[in-house]
């Protein structure tokens, strides 16, 4: 299976610590926080390949990575105008295109990240979204919620809700189905920001009779979008674990 890490944005909210560097590689426990999820992800037996959508300072993430990173091979396609999550998702269809793969973006950060497991449970699902429970309503209006019945089906996703459905709290990591860019095409684009988004295209396939479900990922998780959110985790213990810093040793 391949992986698709999104690392094309400037992240603007993140001022002038942005200015000069894709956000992606803001340093984190002395990585780049877009290597200790492909760290993780080289060390999965079942991911053969690592499709990286680049766009800002596009050139400092490839000679980060290279073409090979600890033996698992390093693909790299270009956003070449900063259009939303879904338009980079597009970018990477001439790697992943007809085939089950796994979606991550290159600015979140978790403890205890249990992506093996997650793919073991796919077979039961046609998408497979980790979520993060027992999250605070702040946090959750960042991201998407979740309206989930029986055998964690879902059945409703909205992205920064004014008012969170339960202490659910949604990620950007997802394994996708074969036909998911065709999908895409038959997704609208959200009225807020006249581009599709990831819950949408979650709600699509929802609305469409398939089976989409959630997997609870990880312990902890922070999405870095503002500079708060570097500080929420420098400041809290558990991202202090010794496996996030272990995970991207030589």
């Amino acid at each position: 299976m391949k992986a698709v890490v999104l690392a094309a944005g400037r992240g603007t909210r993140l001022g002038a610590m942005t200015s000069l560097r894709n956000k992606c590689m803001i340093p984190h426990r002395g990585r780049p926080i877009v290597e200790h999820i492909v760290a993780r992800l080289a060390d999965l037996d079942r991911i053969d390949e690592i499709v990286l959508v680049v766009g800002y300072q596009a050139d400092t993430v490839m000679r980060h990575f290279g073409d090979r990173y600890r033996g698992v091979p390093v693909t790299y396609h270009e956003q070449s105008r900063q259009r939303g999550l879904v338009h980079a998702l597009q970018c990477a269809a001439p790697s992943v295109r007809g085939r089950q793969f796994l979606l991550l973006l290159g600015d979140e950060v978790m403890v205890e990240p249990r992506f093996g497991d997650m793919l073991d449970d796919l077979s039961r699902y046609d998408a497979l979204l980790g979520a993060v429970p027992g999250q605070p309503e702040e946090l959750i209006r960042r991201t998407y919620t979740l309206l989930c019945g029986a055998d964690r089906l879902v059945h409703r996703l909205v992205e920064k809700p004014v008012v969170a459905l339960n202490d659910l709290m949604g990620t950007g990591i997802v394994a996708l189905p074969p036909d998911t860019f065709e999908l895409i095409e038959r997704t609208p684009f959200s009225p807020q920001r006249q581009e599709r988004d990831l819950p949408g295209l979650l709600q699509t396939m929802v609305d469409e009779g398939r089976r989409v479900g959630w997997f609870p990922v990880c312990s902890a998780y922070a999405n870095i979008n503002y500079a708060d959110d570097l500080q929420r985790i420098d400041g809290d213990p558990r991202f202090d674990a010794a496996d996030l810093a272990q995970a991207v040793l030589p």
